[in-house]
């Protein structure tokens, strides 16, 4: 998680048909191991995700609405000035794994 890449599942890739949210993914996934609290939660500004992934702020809110409404990751911002809070629901990834892992794939 600490290096200069991200691990990106071709499964992941072919279920969301784009390679963006499986980017997004590993790459909040390395940043709750990162930064990441007693309860997993931790926040990237738009700025930061774009100088970490180069995605814009229109690539990031579709990514990161795609993997929401898979129930991958939940956000919320908080705080004054407010800040975009990210944490990983990792019982939800564990099956989402697990049923990818399964899946036939042609």
């Amino acid at each position: 998680a600490e290096g200069a890449y991200w691990t990106v599942s071709w499964k992941v890739v072919k279920y969301f048909k784009g390679i963006n949210e499986a980017i997004m993914l590993g790459y909040l996934c390395s940043m709750q191991f990162l930064y990441g609290n007693e309860v997993g939660a931790f926040y990237r500004t738009i700025p930061s995700v774009k100088a970490d992934t180069t995605f814009d702020g229109r690539r990031q809110r579709k990514a990161i609405q795609r993997l929401e409404k898979e129930g991958l990751i939940e956000t919320a911002n908080l705080g004054m000035p407010k800040k975009r809070y990210f944490r990983i629901c990792s019982d939800r990834l564990e099956e989402f794994l697990e049923s990818l892992r399964k899946t036939e794939w042609n």
